[in-house]
């Protein structure tokens, strides 16, 4: 499956849509579904967020090899931004010890079983995996 979608947050239920429609034709878990969700809404809401000077849309595709189901976004004329180089958060320090930002990608990151980033022709484009048996 494949869509492209407006770069705004108020394209943010669409998007979950398009993904609830993907994970019931898979028969997804509740743990995989929660996975897909909270990365997918953090990676699109940093694509609007911190490139919002391009008006191209955001492009997500979704598909299974085997027992394991990818999401790519494509943002077209981004800056470029590799989130598997993203700082890690110390969750052990207290809230108001705490670095501001960050905890999106961190908690992502834990949350899906691979991701990955490339930078081609003025396009960032983020893969990330989850397995359907976790």
């Amino acid at each position: 499956m494949e869509k492209r979608f407006t770069k705004s947050f108020d394209a943010l239920p669409e998007v979950v849509t398009f993904l609830d429609d993907f994970i019931r034709s898979h028969k997804a878990g509740p743990e995989v579904e929660y996975a897909l969700h909270v990365a997918l809404e953090e990676f699109f809401t940093n694509m609007v967020k911190y490139n919002s000077r391009s008006l191209n849309d955001i492009q997500i595709s979704l598909w299974r090899e085997g027992e394991t189901l990818f999401v790519r976004l494509v943002d077209e004329e981004a800056e470029p931004f590799d989130p598997t180089q993203a700082r890690g958060v110390d969750t052990s320090l207290p809230i108001e010890k705490r670095k501001v930002g960050g905890l999106g990608i961190h908690i992502s990151k834990q949350l899906v079983d691979s991701l990955s980033y490339s930078y081609e022709d003025g396009k960032g484009i983020i893969t990330f995996t989850k397995n359907l048996g976790a």
